[in-house]
């Protein structure tokens, strides 16, 4: 839990080993590590591209989304942060959830690797991906989605009638 004011109190002090250490404490535990958000930018991107970090990257993406809404402000170039996070990405996989706002990041900052594994994510669960965005997503008009399965607030669609046979 105290891991990561390790590693700022020991970057504070300039103690290299001591914040060694401790990011490798973070990043075996990057999944469930309470409050990585509290590091800046530079420390943070030391824990999520650290050797040592476990997190498979659904988890990753969550993680880093959480990190950007939080401290986005305190970003210098959010397009550099994003290109650093993505060049250690842990395989192709991004949460759906977090598929369109990371989607929208990365192309307001020109980071493609990263557009490409979101637009990825999104289509292979776009039902999910529309519904669960709070809110809908912009440019997305709600009414649109009024009678497809499984929107929230519309009826279900009819099904559609079989195939003709033509023999």
């Amino acid at each position: 839990e105290t891991a990561a004011a390790y590693v700022a109190a020991a970057d504070r002090f300039g103690l290299d080993r001591c914040r060694a250490a401790a990011v490798k404490v973070c990043a075996s535990h990057m999944e469930h590590a309470p409050s990585l958000e509290e590091l800046p930018p530079d420390l943070f991107l030391l824990v999520a591209r650290s050797e040592d970090r476990c997190c498979a990257g659904a988890a990753f993406s969550r993680r880093v989304a959480s990190y950007y809404r939080t401290r986005a402000a305190d970003l210098e170039d959010p397009g550099d942060f994003l290109r650093a996070i993505g060049a250690r990405w842990p395989g192709d996989a991004v949460d759906p959830g977090e598929a369109l706002f990371l989607l929208g990041h990365a192309l307001d900052h020109g980071e493609a690797d990263l557009a490409e594994r979101c637009v990825a994510a999104a289509s292979r669960s776009w039902e999910r991906t529309l519904f669960e965005a709070e809110p809908c997503p912009d440019g997305v008009d709600p009414e649109i989605l009024r009678g497809v399965p499984g929107f929230p607030d519309g009826a279900a669609a009819a099904a559609p009638p079989p195939p003709r046979r033509l023999l």
